[in-house]
């Protein structure tokens, strides 16, 4: 292997994010997006300080938390959400908004349809979807370009 190759991988394993409460956080995702708890972390007084798990799908991701306030929010830190189709993107927004959950309208991102939201501890989450929507976004100010 020469020294510009980048090495085998497989690919994005999970995300750990820092949170103010530990158990609002687990709730939250298991209530918003099935996560599953499997692994749990305690400190040396046996009090849960982390938790591993992951969100189960196709492709299930490992999304762990870890209490630590001081680190909360994490500005510019985003987590997305592979979405299939936009009439999966409605559902979504319906199953938000049945659990009180604020987020944004349907947005024509650069090249797929987007709802941002925030999690508790003000993480910005993207569902986005795999459905591409054909709208030509060339030269809009905020929109992605293909490097060519």
């Amino acid at each position: 292997m020469t020294s510009d190759m980048v090495p085998p991988s497989l690919g994005l394993r999970g995300v750990k994010l820092p949170v103010v409460d530990l158990e609002a956080t687990r709730s939250w995702y298991s209530l918003i997006f099935g996560w599953e708890t499997v692994m749990e972390f305690p400190d040396a007084s046996g009090v849960v300080q982390g938790a591993a798990g992951r969100v189960p799908g196709p492709n299930p991701v490992g999304l762990s938390f870890r209490a630590n306030p001081e680190a909360v929010p994490q500005e510019g830190l985003e987590l997305a959400f592979d979405i299939e189709t936009r009439a999966d993107l409605e559902a979504w927004l319906d199953h938000l908004d049945r659990h009180n959950v604020q987020h944004s309208p349907i947005i024509d991102a650069t090249v797929a349809w987007l709802v941002v939201f925030k999690d508790p501890d003000g993480h910005e989450i993207h569902l986005m979807t795999r459905e591409k929507h054909g709208i030509d976004q060339t030269g809009r100010p905020g929109y992605g370009r293909v490097n060519a």
